[in-house]
C-alpha cells in the first residue's frame, strides 16, 4: 500500500530543470530526485510528491513487557502491544535491529504484512492490551502511519508509546508527541563526534527532542548503549547526566551494555563499566538503571530509600500504592500507573 508523505517542500531548480524536493522530516534534509528515496529508503519521490510505498507494512509485532522498551516508570509490570517497521534515519554500525532498519531487502518487505491503522488497533484490543508501542526499528520515518494509528488508539482509550532515536525536526516532533503518552529516546552519545563520525547525524536534534518531550509533560525515559572506547568515558557520561538532570532529575536513564552486533565486532561492555557509569549517573539523577547485565534493576524511593519496584529479568513486582506513589512516604514514582 502506498501512502502520501508530509513534511517536505518543493523549490524551483536554479538550473531550470526539475524542481528540488527536500524532505523535512528529519535533520538529514534529503534532496530527493524523481524515482529515488531519501536516506531512510522509505520515502520516495514520485513527480512533485513524496510517497510512502511501505505505508502500513509491518516488519514485526508482538506482546512485550513494557520494561523491555525499556520503560520502568510507565505502567510498570504491564505488557504492551509492540509494532515495528522498516528503515531508519541514522546508520548505527552497532544496530541490534539492522535486519529491519538498514540491511533489509525486498524479500523481507514482501514477506511482511500490511496492516491498516484501524485494523492494528483492533488487534491491540483483541489481545487485551492497554497500550501500543511503536518500536524495534525507527518508527518516526513512518510518521504519517503513527499519527493515524496513535489518534485511533487514544480514541479507544489506549496509551501510546514511542521508542525512537529522537532524530526529528521541530514540526513533526510536535505533531507526534501530542499523540504519545510515553517515550524512550536513544541518546547514543554524549557529544557530536560519535553522531557525525559513525552514525551520520548530530546530537542537538536529539537533545532538542528530549527537551520538547519533557516540556510537553510526556513521560520520558532515555537509553544510552555504553560502547567500550566510544562513549564510555566518565566525563561524557557525567555531561549527559547533567543535561538530563537539568530537565528533570526524575528522568529514568537506562545505561545498557553493548554486545557485538552488525558491523561492530569489539568485545561486549564489561559489567564493571556499566556499574561505574550508573554510579556517575546517580550523582545527578534519581533513577539510573543498568541494562543488558545481571546488575540490580530495583527501583528505590529517592526520598526514603524503600524498595518500590522489584525486577528480576522481565519479571516485575510492583510495590507502589494505587496511584503510583511510594507506600512508605507518598513520594511520586510512576507518572502513569
Amino acid at each position: 500500500m502506498t501512502g502520501k508523505a508530509r513534511f517536505y517542500e518543493l523549490s524551483p531548480s536554479v538550473s531550470g530543470g526539475d524542481s528540488v524536493l527536500t524532505c523535512r522530516l528529519c535533520p538529514n534534509n534529503c534532496r530527493i530526485t524523481d524515482g529515488r528515496s531519501g536516506r531512510c529508503k522509505v520515502r520516495i519521490r514520485k513527480g512533485e510528491r513524496l510517497e510512502i510505498p511501505l505505508y502500513g507494512r509491518i516488519s514485526s509485532f508482538g506482546i512485550d513487557p513494557v520494561e523491555k522498551k525499556p520503560l520502568y516508570h510507565f505502567m510498570p509490570g504491564t505488557e504492551t502491544f509492540s509494532v515495528g517497521f522498516f528503515g531508519c534515519s541514522l546508520s548505527c554500525p552497532f544496530c541490534q535491529n539492522h535486519r529491519i532498519s538498514t540491511s533489509y531487502d525486498e524479500r523481507d518487505v514482501e514477506a511482511s504484512p500490511v496492516i491498516l491503522a484501524d485494523k492494528l488497533i483492533d488487534k491491540v484490543i483483541a489481545a487485551g492490551m492497554k497500550s501500543l508501542a511503536f518500536t524495534y526499528s525507527e518508527p518516526t520515518i513512518h510518521i504519517e502511519y503513527l499519527l493515524e494509528a496513535a489518534t485511533i488508539a487514544r480514541r479507544q482509550g489506549l496509551k501510546t508509546i514511542l521508542v525512537t532515536n529522537g532524530y526529528l525536526q521541530a514540526d513533526p516532533s510536535n505533531e507526534i508527541l501530542k499523540r504519545i503518552d510515553a517515550v524512550n529516546v536513544d541518546l547514543k552519545a554524549h557529544d557530536d563526534e560519535l553522531y557525525r563520525r559513525e552514525l551520520g547525524g548530530s546530537i542537538e536534534p536529539v537533545r532538542t527532542f528530549i527537551t520538547r518531550s519533557v516540556e510537553m509533560g510526556i513521560h520520558t525515559e532515555v537509553t544510552t548503549l555504553i560502547i567500550p572506547g566510544k562513549n564510555d568515558d566518565i566525563e561524557g557520561i557525567r555531561s549527559s547526566a547533567r543535561f538530563l538532570s537539568a530537565l528533570d532529575p526524575d528522568i529514568p536513564w537506562h545505561l545498557s551494555a553493548y554486545y557485538p552486533s552488525f558491523l561492530y565486532k569489539a568485545p561486549a561492555t564489561p559489567t564493571l563499566s556499566i556499574d561505574k557509569a550508573v554510579a556517575v549517573g546517580r550523582e545527578y539523577l534519581n533513577f539510573v538503571y543498568p541494562g543488558n547485565t545481571r546488575s540490580d534493576g530495583t527501583t528505590r524511593c529517592p526520598e526514603c530509600g524503600s524498595t518500590v519496584i522489584r525486577r528480576r529479568g522481565y519479571t516485575t513486582t510492583v510495590l507502589l500504592d494505587h496511584v503510583g506513589n511510594c507506600p512508605s512516604c507518598g513520594r511520586r514514582i510512576a507518572k502513569i500507573f
